[in-house]
């Protein structure tokens, strides 16, 4: 009966762990090559069942300084005020009845867009 209560306990435990896991494989499946290689940094990434044009639309009507670009069936978000590589990239391909989305810290953070928010408004657009 011990045990059973102690396997019990740890589902929990195991869910949580798999939140935090880093993108695999099999998530970079659906993505073209220079997407998935992409995935690999980042600093987010997971799956929406929401589509890449919803959580684009909501994106941008939330932040400033939201600019799209889309390459093939992946869209890509850059979000902040400065250069390129100050702005966090959002990359957004399709999976299944929804999105895949991996995000992208920038390389040197002008500030314009701080990390708490940026994930206050993902999670708000993704779900």
């Amino acid at each position: 009966m011990t045990k059973i209560f102690a396997a019990l306990a740890a589902l929990p435990l195991l869910g949580l762990a798999a939140c935090g896991s880093s993108p695999t494989a099999s998530n970079n499946a659906g993505l073209s090559p220079a997407t998935a290689a992409r995935a690999s940094d980042s600093a987010m990434a997971f799956t929406s069942h929401r589509s890449p044009s919803s959580i684009t639309s909501c994106l941008s009507s939330r932040m400033r300084g939201v600019h799209r670009a889309s390459s093939g069936t992946a869209t890509e978000l850059v979000i902040g005020n400065g250069a390129r590589a100050n702005a966090w990239r959002i990359t957004l391909a399709p999976a299944g009845a929804g999105s895949a989305v991996n995000v992208h810290k920038p390389s040197s953070d002008d500030g314009s867009v701080s990390e708490p928010e940026l994930r206050y408004h993902i999670a708000r657009c993704v779900v």
